[in-house]
């Protein structure tokens, strides 16, 4: 991933005639990219979503880590159609790994979501059994379970089990969120995977203070600047001491 504003800055001391040697180039386009994510929470740079791919051409299949979107999906399908008894765990797991949040089925019609994970499995059918639950596996918890890697469960905690229909575990865990205030909305946060939103409310709670983008994209502003300025300043000392 290229940072636009890095790329600009590198362009500049190109035609200045300086040389920024390969570590320049790297770390100043990874704080360009902080400051260009910094809308985008989903997307940023500590927390890019696992990846994984079933096949490759025409008929491949990309899955990506869950979203707490897909995981409230799931929480609220299950009071409409018990897809675990038609289909396998990891098969319905890998629809949601599959999916994009916003081509989900309506999670209250049965025959729309049936028709959504058998038409997924379909495209699967290539693919062995034990290739698929590596891959999820993988996106959900960053397991390689070919290579003999396992995931250790948490003990379930009270609490844990959906209250009601309007009540989800990732329900809960983003409105406890919310309400220390890290600065997102509902809709914001189910964009968010369960990592990258609790890093958010470990970092609100670690510093005590309400969390403020407008602040945020002001230090990362003054982070890209202060690192380009790092950078150009040696740069042009170099460049003098070599011509004398």
């Amino acid at each position: 991933m290229i940072s636009k504003a890095a790329e600009s800055a590198i362009m500049d001391m190109w035609d200045a005639g300086l040389k920024p040697t390969v570590a320049d180039i790297i770390r100043l386009n990874a704080v360009g990219l902080r400051l260009e994510n910094r809308m985008r929470p989903s997307e940023s740079l500590y927390h890019l979503r696992r990846c994984a791919f079933l096949g490759d051409g025409e008929a491949r299949v990309v899955l990506r880590e869950p979203l707490l979107g897909h995981e409230i999906w799931r929480d609220r399908v299950r009071t409409i159609v018990d897809l675990d008894d038609i289909f396998t765990a990891i098969t319905v797991d890998a629809f949601l790994c599959g999916t994009d949040l916003d081509a989900l089925p309506d999670a209250e019609n049965a025959v729309l979501i049936r028709g959504a994970v058998e038409a997924f499995v379909a495209r699967c059918a290539a693919f062995p059994v034990g290739q698929i639950t590596s891959a999820v596996l993988y996106c959900k918890a960053g397991v390689d379970w070919l290579h003999g890697e396992t995931a250790a469960e948490p003990p379930p905690e009270e609490g844990d089990e959906p209250l009601d229909d309007s009540f989800s575990v990732p329900v809960g865990v983003i409105r406890n969120g919310l309400a220390i205030g890290i600065g997102l909305t509902l809709k914001e946060a189910q964009r968010l995977t369960r990592a990258a939103f609790e890093a958010m409310v470990l970092r609100r709670i670690r510093y005590d203070g309400a969390f403020d983008r407008k602040a945020e994209h002001t230090r990362l502003d003054d982070d890209f600047c202060r690192t380009l300025d790092e950078i150009t300043d040696r740069l042009k000392a170099e460049k003098e001491a070599a011509h004398g």
